[in-house]
């Protein structure tokens, strides 16, 4: 799957957290033969997000949670060691602050496109 290389997955999380790009994005080398998640989370974490990976006893194995600790409304992501993407987001109503559901929709649209996901057809 074109999702699983980290290059694409850190391009998407910097997208999510990150849309306006504040800092110079981390280059990716050799894997080094590192579980995908230990690679993505190297790289966010230089860039400067907060980076943790959870053991969670499941099949899909560890997860990554990722956030911009200097854009906190943005929300969390998960990265599954599979590839698996899921962005937690609030809407501006929420008392810790939010992002307007336009935006929510613009970012996710983005997102896939700088990860150069085909356009999926219902």
């Amino acid at each position: 799957m074109p999702h699983l290389h980290p290059s694409r997955l850190v391009g998407m999380a910097i997208e999510i957290l990150d849309p306006d790009h504040t800092r110079r994005e981390p280059r990716l080398g050799e894997n080094g033969g590192f579980p995908l998640v230990e690679i993505v989370r190297y790289a966010l974490f230089r860039y400067g997000f907060t980076a943790r990976i959870d053991e969670t006893g499941t099949d899909a194995g560890p997860v990554l949670t990722a956030a911009n600790p200097k854009q906190p409304c943005r929300g969390t992501l998960d990265i599954s060691d599979d590839g698996e993407l899921s962005w937690y987001a609030r809407a501006p109503h929420h008392p810790d602050g939010g992002i307007p559901i336009p935006s929510i929709a613009a970012t996710i649209d983005n997102a896939l496109t700088r990860a150069l996901h085909p356009p999926t057809h219902a």
